[in-house]
């Protein structure tokens, strides 16, 4: 209904068909409603999105069912189909309703579906090799699980979003190596003494002169770097030895040896405020790259805290190839996985990069404590809640460990209730 299929709305039937979407103060958003003319062989379909109906067309869909005992010409009855469901197509309420955001669903099959799709999961299945460099077809394979190929199309997903920011990526690092180069020429204009600073301040520049030549993957300056600030740390210690009255040059008793001191820290101290400026640049720099691996970095996060137990976890290489690393370091493949680890690393993959390509929606799961044990069932609504917070899920469960806690239980509905 929210992907109306010609196909299913002609051959199933039914008196009528209803799906209503309702927000919080429980007003009917969005009323998808099919009815079927059994007299005269049609059904019909209309939209209310917000009160405004989207009016039914003024002429019925003409059903056409193949008999089982009647005689047909197959390519004539593909033919006639093909024309009702051109009809269909392009109505103005089919089109209407296809725009609509349409839910997800995750399968007992453990395949996940959108939309029209939705209706075709069981057909036309086709199998795809999913490499760093873009996706090849291949014929459906029957021997390759349906949760392995899942596991693929989740690779494919990361791929897929490492070519989308290398070129966000790319930009930063011009932007990035412009403001270092551009700041070598800088003029510093204020002749004021400064104060020299204490050995205690600059030890801490030190410290983050280096982590910032390691975040941008240019280590090769450590020698450099700690060659400079060992020089200026022998000012700052030879500096607190000085008495005031040997720091005042306004006095006949102030020190030379202070002079000499202090002519040595202007003539390096203003490259502190290059370092200074090298720092910040840097730090917006990698806040910009991380915002960027920011949802592959969530997928590492969520899914570990699932595999932790099994002292695995999930890493993403920079070229985004998934492995898992196990407890003695060595990598492992993702296949080589239970089936309710692929499971989590499959929902929570794409709970978070769809969110992250567009507005999220509603997610169906059927069933998603199958293969996930007891402690696994108890994280797992927090853990999909957090991969995508804009979510709307609705699960269909038998175990009472999805719920987990007193507070869930106000979402549920039993529906052993609605049935007695």
């Amino acid at each position: 209904m929210t992907s109306p299929s010609y196909n299913y709305l002609n051959q199933i039937e039914y008196k009528f068909c209803e799906v209503i979407c309702s927000s919080s103060n429980n007003e009917k958003d969005i009323i998808i409603r099919a009815e079927q003319n059994k007299k005269n062989n049609t059904f019909q379909i209309s939209l209310t999105l917000n009160n405004q109906l989207f009016n039914i067309e003024d002429k019925p869909i003409q059903r056409f069912i193949k008999t089982e005992d009647g005689p047909y010409d197959p390519e004539e009855f593909a033919m006639v189909q093909q024309r009702h469901k051109e009809f269909f197509d392009g109505l103005v309420v089919t089109k209407k309703i296809r725009e609509l955001t349409t839910p997800k669903f995750l399968g007992l099959d453990r395949r996940i579906y959108e939309g029209r799709f939705i209706d075709h999961r069981f057909r036309n299945k086709r199998q795809f090799i999913h490499t760093k460099y873009g996706r090849t077809g291949l014929e459906s394979s029957p021997e390759t699980p349906a949760i392995d190929t899942s596991l693929e199309e989740v690779q494919m997903l990361v791929f897929d979003y490492i070519r989308k920011i290398s070129q966000q990526q790319q930009q930063f690092s011009e932007d990035f190596k412009q403001k270092i180069f551009s700041q070598s020429f800088s003029f510093i204009h204020d002749h004021k003494r400064g104060e020299i600073p204490t050995t205690e301040q600059i030890s801490e520049r030190h410290k983050e002169v280096l982590l910032a030549i390691e975040n941008l993957g240019i280590k090769y300056l450590d020698y450099s770097v700690n060659t400079f600030f060992s020089e200026i740390s022998a000012i700052t210690k030879k500096n607190e030895t000085f008495s005031a009255d040997e720091k005042d040059l306004s006095t006949k008793s102030y020190s030379k040896e202070y002079l000499d001191l202090l002519i040595k820290w202007n003539n390096n101290g203003s490259q502190l405020k290059r370092i200074d400026d090298l720092i910040a640049n840097s730090k917006e720099y990698q806040k910009k790259i991380a915002e960027l691996r920011s949802p592959m970095k969530r997928l590492e996060n969520i899914t570990s805290n699932f595999l932790k137990e099994g002292k695995k976890e999930l890493h993403i290489r920079p070229d985004g190839e998934i492995k898992v690393v196990l407890k003695n370091n060595k990598s492992a493949n993702i296949y080589e996985l239970s089936s309710g680890e692929k499971q989590i690393i499959i929902m929570i993959a794409h709970l978070i990069f769809e969110e992250d390509q567009k507005a999220s929606g509603i997610f169906i799961i059927d069933e998603p404590e199958l293969s996930l044990h007891i402690a696994w069932q108890e994280i797992f609504v927090n853990s999909i809640k957090e991969a995508s917070p804009k979510t709307q899920f609705i699960l269909a469960t038998h175990s009472p460990s999805i719920i987990a806690n007193v507070d869930k239980e106000k979402y549920c509905q039993d529906l052993n209730k609605l049935n007695s």
